[in-house]
């Protein structure tokens, strides 16, 4: 089967293992194996392993009854090796290296945002929630951070009167824009943009007051610059300017087919 996104370089170097690795979050073992000989069967069985070597065993001599620590019921149901499987609320297909929000989390989320668009306003309550959401979402989508700013001051203003706030038109945008991250991120995301990948392109890039400033590729040569008219000035933030800057760069390369838009991840 063709890999839908193949695996690009890594700019850190991990060395090969074949024999798999159990990494641990808090309270949760997540297992990686390759689908070579009896590696799968081994990483499968030594998580179990590993839990009950470190608790006491159950005895009837107990004062107080307890139960396994290992539930195995829940161990069939979710402790199976899988091409795709559901570790920390993401789905992640190793097949197409694809990392996706559940089915479940997206209509429920999507839910959210609607009920709060329809009556433009919401309680501190509800806006927490979402926002935790949201942030869920922004882990792996990191561009969703730059559009939470808004949101938390609407949350913000709602807590401080422990009651219900009316969102700004701007704020009821900014609720639209993530419903269309929600749907990308649902879709599937591709690993090479959340792993630390060797850079295949490089830009520079700069603004001032007086204009976006300029920008050239490293590697192509590609190069822009555009002096702002006197009546267009500082009209906004430079930071806003440098970030202006930074898309023009690279849509140079992107109009002259040097690179695609799935090929992009920024720094």
């Amino acid at each position: 089967m063709k890999y839908l996104y193949p695996a690009r370089d890594l700019a850190v170097s991990i060395p090969p293992n074949n024999h798999g690795k159990v990494d641990i979050f808090i309270d949760d073992l997540i297992g990686v194996a390759p689908d070579l000989g009896e590696v799968p069967t081994r990483v499968m069985r030594v998580i179990p392993l590993a839990i009950r070597s470190l608790a006491r065993p159950v005895s009837t001599q107990d004062s107080i009854p307890r139960k396994d620590i290992i539930s195995l019921k829940k161990l069939k149901a979710e402790g199976g090796l899988e091409e795709t499987k559901i570790v920390l609320g993401w789905l992640l297909n190793t097949r197409e290296l694809l990392i996706s929000l559940p089915d479940s989390k997206y209509h429920t989320w999507l839910h959210s945002i609607d009920a709060i668009l329809s009556g433009g306003k919401s309680s501190y309550q509800l806006l927490e929630t979402l926002l935790g959401r949201l942030n869920h979402v922004a882990c792996i989508f990191v561009p969703m951070h730059h559009f939470l700013g808004r949101s938390y001051k609407a949350f913000c203003r709602a807590k401080r009167s422990l009651s219900w706030t009316t969102l700004f038109p701007n704020e009821l945008e900014d609720l639209k824009l993530h419903k269309d991250f929600l749907l990308y991120a649902n879709a599937g995301i591709s690993f090479n943009v959340i792993a630390y990948r060797k850079p295949t392109c490089i830009y520079r890039s700069d603004a001032s007051e007086f204009g976006l400033g300029g920008g050239y590729s490293v590697l192509t040569g590609a190069a822009w610059r555009w002096e702002m008219p006197i009546d267009l000035r500082l009209r906004t933030s430079i930071n806003s300017l440098e970030f202006i800057a930074c898309v023009i760069t690279v849509w140079v390369d992107m109009l002259a087919g040097v690179i695609q838009p799935e090929d992009c991840i920024f720094s």
